[in-house]
């Protein structure tokens, strides 16, 4: 078992995230919002993905890997807007401040493109060995209809997008990976998961 995973520092790495939420939004002033649960954590469900092979399941749990930081993510309004320059400098303050929880937390903001970029790779790979393996299954039917419904985000990057332009890709983007983690994982032990 990897540390990564011993029950007790996920316990303390959740504590520590939200210690470090409390100190952001009181010191610092920066919006953050906690948003979905983990009520997707049980295993990966190969249920109409069997003929995937190898290369085809690590796919798929990489996808669900990211899917999953994603609905867990949280939305952090920093007040910078568009100036970059001064949202870089600021992020590098508080990693000399709080270190890798900060990282992390960074790492799991929903307003960075980067972190659903990652959703829309992995679907299109995967689509991309569906069609390789010939693979036609309600599962895998439904994983291509979440491709054609990922924003896509020609007309404006992200970037330049107002608040509400972006929290509506935040929430196109949730419904995505929601009905991914839905599809392919049994949900967490002792959790109903409302339709």
């Amino acid at each position: 078992m990897s540390l990564e995973k011993v029950p007790a520092l996920e316990k303390l790495r959740e504590m520590q995230q939200h210690k470090l939420i409390e100190v952001l939004r009181t010191e610092e002033g920066v919006d953050v919002r906690e948003t979905n649960s983990d009520e997707f954590s049980g295993a990966v469900r190969m249920n109409g993905l069997e003929a995937l092979d190898e290369k085809g399941q690590e796919i798929l749990e990489t996808l669900v890997a990211e899917c999953r930081n994603y609905y867990t993510g949280v939305v952090m309004d920093d007040k910078f807007g568009a100036d970059h320059t001064a949202r870089r400098a600021w992020r590098e303050l508080m990693i000399q401040k709080h270190g890798h929880a900060f990282e992390e937390l960074i790492a799991r903001n929903k307003l960075r493109a980067n972190v659903f970029s990652r959703i829309s790779s992995g679907i299109n790979i995967l689509v991309r060995e569906f069609d390789a393996k010939g693979i036609h299954t309600p599962e895998a039917e439904k994983l291509r209809d979440f491709q054609k419904q990922f924003p896509k985000l020609v007309e404006k990057p992200f970037s330049f997008m107002s608040e509400d332009e972006q929290l509506e890709v935040v929430q196109q983007v949730d419904v995505v990976a929601r009905g991914v983690l839905e599809l392919v994982t049994e949900p967490k032990a002792g959790v109903r998961v409302a339709a």
